[in-house]
């Protein structure tokens, strides 16, 4: 053995010797750790590396990998200083705040791009103002009332006073009286609608409106044929709609919100009604897109804190419309909402008094009974049918009925709401009568009685119905109530 050992030249030892720098190569490093590994930045952001180079999460992010995949590459990182690690992550950093960035841009401008795909014409509102000082009603019990008698009193006193003496403490007197009134006529926060530490909301708001070219197509065409959906709304004629439209499409002064609301309300009823025609002037199609943009426009509207809060005649108008569509969507709960805010409303400007309503001139005094006795009407309905007591309390309301429309196209329709109204007034009482927490303490001898009172009345009215000339009838739908 010894001797083929010295013949071979070579020991045991010095061939395993060789084998191992074969395996370990020329650096002294294994084969095996030439084999592709995760990059730094898969290791640094935990994720799955697919070892190419460069790799597929890097080749996304658009950031430069640090996979090594061939000997060479390993070699030239030996020979180079390697990278700090905190200089590569920090640039990792600012490369991932720059893609975020860029993304933010690119979602401002998706969201600065036109939010419709058909025209629209986008018109400015102004909102109601948060006071309504001087304009609300005020009863006689009110503190205002009383002090205003008691100035009036104190000067009549003092008129009839004659002596020196007495009428300087007349006169002192009097005059401490004023000074001590008159601050109940300084502005103060007794009709302010918004807390002081509210945030201030804007001023004006854009609304996009259908073009105008649809709006004068339409109105032209319901002055020739009303749809009854207008009528059946509790407008009526078309001449309110038509000023409304020329107040927002050619405003000498800022359209309010409520006034832009209240358009939105009609028009969406009149091009859905003509959306379900035939036209040749108006596409169905048009009628169907724009009726439901201004649908959208007016339940914004009539949700709107201001337009809950603020006494004024279009925002009562615009709840009635509400109410009506709410009562027709099969929503009783936002129906009896919506009404007894308008019977707020309408008592804070005394739409439930005729010495009130009668100030003004007779044409927006007949506004103010139409508004006040639709929504009278509604809120008996879904008192009956609820169970709960009604809004509109008929031993404070004296206002008389509104008119009858002149134009005989319309007055048949008006004499049919009148009708509704006094059935709407035997359903009120059948509720205080029979129904209510009082009327239930009542002994059973009573309530008969009252049950057989009210059934005479409702008899009676049925047949004061039928009298109604056949003129009337004709062509005529009546309120769905």
């Amino acid at each position: 053995q010894p001797i083929n050992l010295k013949m071979s030249g070579k020991s045991p030892s010095t061939e395993k010797a060789k084998a191992n720098a074969n395996r370990l190569g020329k650096h002294g490093r294994s084969e095996t750790s030439l084999l592709p590994k995760s990059c730094g930045n898969c290791r640094i952001r935990k994720i799955r590396c697919d070892k190419n180079s460069p790799c597929s999460s890097c080749r996304i992010a658009k950031i430069p990998c640090g996979t090594t995949t061939t000997v060479g590459r390993a070699e030239s990182q030996s020979s180079s200083t390697p990278e700090n690690p905190e200089k590569r992550d920090l640039s990792l950093i600012q490369e991932s705040i720059l893609e975020i960035k860029e993304r933010l841009e690119r979602l401002e401008q998706t969201q600065q791009a036109p939010k419709h795909s058909f025209d629209v014409c986008v018109v400015t509102a102004e909102r109601n103002a948060a006071s309504v000082l001087g304009t609300t009603f005020q009863n006689e019990p009110s503190f205002q009332q009383q002090s205003a008698q008691a100035s009036l009193s104190a000067e009549i006193s003092a008129e009839e006073a004659t002596t020196g003496d007495s009428n300087q403490e007349i006169q002192y007197s009097l005059a401490s009286l004023k000074s001590l009134l008159q601050g109940n006529y300084l502005p103060s926060s007794l009709n302010d609608l918004h807390f002081p530490c509210s945030t201030p909301r804007a001023p004006v708001e854009n609304i996009d409106l259908p073009p105008m070219s649809l709006v004068v197509a339409a109105l032209r065409k319901a002055t020739v044929k009303l749809p009854p959906v207008i009528l059946h709304n509790g407008f009526r004629d078309h001449m309110m709609l038509e000023n409304l439209c020329k107040k927002v499409y050619f405003p000498a002064r800022p359209s309010s919100k409520a006034e832009v609301t209240l358009m939105n309300g009609l028009l969406f009823y009149l091009l859905d009604a003509y959306s379900q025609e035939d036209q040749t002037d108006l596409s169905s199609s048009d009628c169907a897109t724009y009726a439901k943009l201004c649908e959208k426009n007016f339940c914004d509207g009539i949700q709107d804190y201001d337009c809950l809060v603020t006494p004024t005649l279009e925002n009562i108008q615009c709840l009635m419309m509400g109410a009506m569509k709410a009562q027709g969507d099969a929503r009783p709960s936002l129906c009896w909402t919506l009404v007894s805010t308008g019977a707020r409303l309408c008592q804070s400007l005394g739409y439930h008094r005729e010495s009130e309503v009668a100030r003004g001139p007779p044409e927006l005094a007949d506004a103010k009974r139409h508004v006040f006795w639709m929504l009278y009407m509604i809120d008996k309905v879904m008192s009956l049918n609820l169970g709960r007591a009604s809004s509109f309390p008929d031993h404070d309301i004296d206002v008389e009925v509104f008119s009858p429309n002149p134009n005989p196209r319309f007055w048949a329709w008006d004499n049919v709401l009148m009708a509704f109204i006094e059935l709407c007034k035997l359903q009120g009482q059948m509720y205080d009568e029979l129904y209510s927490a009082r009327a239930r303490r009542q002994p059973p001898e009573m309530r008969s009685r009252l049950i057989q009172e009210r059934s005479a009345s409702l008899f009676a009215w049925h047949v004061s119905l039928k009298k109604v000339p056949d003129s009337i009838k004709i062509g005529t739908r009546k309120p769905n109530i």
